[in-house]
């Protein structure tokens, strides 16, 4: 066999790392991810028209073409945050969204407690004529847990 004898070493300059791990790749992944998941899942918008919801204790929600329709104190209608003057225009707006859509359509209804319940009765009709057979009363959480307030006290 033959022997290296002019062999050369080579001197290595890597170190062993005494300190803590650097976090800064860990946080970068954990944080692109977060992206992700908030561009990727779908959310239901609220309008920006105050309104004082009743509070209920049951809450459910479906995934389906979703439209905001909320009824203010005064009673004014607003579909998707513009506002609608009758119940003529309303089903016209409705129809059209309805017949673009191509999953099932979602009206959330969101009405004032002191809203007239006539107007919500007249626009549960008027999705009910246009096979919308989908509602949500949107509310604020319960105050109390465990405790469902059906009459006022006097």
């Amino acid at each position: 066999m033959m022997k290296f004898e002019n062999r050369m070493k080579i001197q290595t300059r890597l170190k062993i790392h005494q300190g803590c791990p650097d976090l800064i790749p860990f946080l970068c992944l954990f944080f692109l991810l977060l992206i992700f998941f908030m561009i990727g899942s779908s959310f239901v918008q609220v309008s920006g028209i105050p309104v004082d919801l009743p509070e209920i204790q049951v809450r459910s929600s479906f995934g389906a073409k979703k439209i905001i329709i909320t009824i203010n104190k005064g009673g004014r209608i607003f579909l998707n945050d513009i506002e609608i003057s009758d119940m003529a225009k309303l089903k016209t707006k409705l129809l059209e969204l309805a017949m673009t859509s191509q999953d099932r359509t979602t009206i959330i209804l969101r009405a004032d407690a002191s809203a007239e319940y006539g107007t919500v009765a007249r626009i549960m009709s008027l999705a009910e004529d246009l096979k919308i057979n989908v509602f949500l009363l949107t509310t604020p959480p319960a105050s109390r847990a465990g405790s469902v307030r059906f009459f006022d006290a006097e």
